[in-house]
């Protein structure tokens, strides 16, 4: 009889939902860093929702080790 697989562990968050975060969008010959407060909790390698703070509205970034949110499509 098979034994069933472990569950996969997943990574505590470190950002969590309405705290104020850095949204960078890196496109290797430039970055661009604003501020923003996190709509979702987030480990990293998570896609989490933020909102910039100077603009309406919200946008979907990767959770970076360093507690960052990193825009994709800018490489």
């Amino acid at each position: 009889m098979q034994q069933a697989a472990a569950p996969a562990v997943k990574a505590a968050p470190i950002i969590k939902r309405g705290v104020q975060i850095e949204l960078v969008a890196d496109g290797g010959s430039f970055s661009v860093t604003t501020v923003a407060v996190a709509e979702q909790d987030g480990a990293p390698g998570d896609h989490i929702r933020v909102r910039p703070a100077a603009k309406p509205g919200t946008v979907v970034g990767v959770v970076a080790e360093d507690g960052r949110v990193l825009l994709s499509g800018f490489n």
